[in-house]
């Protein structure tokens, strides 16, 4: 991943905390999802930069990110619905 520790994405220490979070959820549906989400992001990576783009055109914080304000972004839906549907 070109972002990995930079500014703009994430460290490593992240990425392995992330990774281990999604894999300690052992076969769970929603664990197979997201890791199926994650998998296709980082095999199309103008669909994750379009994304990137999205979520951080629409939040300025951390704080700002809720259940209602998540809903109102158009392409991560779009991006969980076909996700969903190639799974």
């Amino acid at each position: 991943m070109k972002d990995l520790d930079t500014p703009e994405g994430i460290t490593h220490g992240e990425l392995l905390e992330t990774v281990r979070a999604i894999l300690t959820g052992g076969a769970e549906t929603v664990a197979t999802a997201l890791c199926a989400t994650i998998y296709y992001l980082c095999r199309s990576p103008a669909v994750f930069d379009k994304l990137k783009a999205e979520i951080r055109g629409t939040f300025s914080s951390y704080d700002a990110i809720n259940k209602d304000s998540v809903l109102k972004l158009d392409y991560l839906s779009a991006v969980i619905n076909e996700s969903l549907r190639i799974m």
